[in-house]
């Protein structure tokens, strides 16, 4: 308890709290307390000693950390995550991406099948970046530099 610092209770719906001196603890009223100090615990151990944030576990579940691992790689090379959002930011766009996966009518989940691409993009970053990056050049020299992969394909029934 000792890694507890000032704690708020004037918020009718959070418990909000320090940790480590480093980051804000938001947690709901009904929660099971002991069950997500340990979320805190971990998360806070899986990140570096200079990262500091909010922890937010307003949410019902367990927390998922399976993307820190890739996402700490993507740090230590461009020094943050910068191009990764970037790249999720232009190649999901609304206007592009959103809109023609709403209007496949092969697709019957769009939300389940956005939900997976950037699960991926979060497990697998080098990809994506590394795809964006391809299509900048792409189109600042007019080239094509790579064969366009149709995502869509996947669901075509044969």
């Amino acid at each position: 308890m000792s890694m507890i610092g000032e704690v708020d209770l004037s918020d009718g719906t959070a418990i909000t709290f320090t940790y480590l001196g480093r980051f804000t603890v938001k947690m709901p009223w009904d929660a099971d307390i002991a069950y997500k100090l340990e979320n805190v615990r971990t998360v806070a151990g899986e990140l570096e000693d200079n990262q500091t944030g909010i922890i937010n576990l307003m949410m019902e579940g367990k927390a998922n950390m399976q993307f820190l691992d890739a996402l700490n790689k993507v740090i230590a090379r461009y020094e943050s995550l910068t191009p990764l959002f970037e790249a999720m930011s232009v190649m999901m766009d609304y206007d592009t991406y959103w809109k023609d996966l709403m209007k496949n009518p092969r697709i019957k989940n769009p939300k389940l099948v956005f939900q997976s691409e950037v699960e991926k993009a979060l497990l697998m970053p080098s990809a994506i970046i590394g795809e964006y990056t391809a299509r900048k050049a792409q189109s600042d020299t007019g080239h094509t530099l790579h064969r366009e992969y149709n995502w869509t394909k996947a669901f075509d029934e044969e």
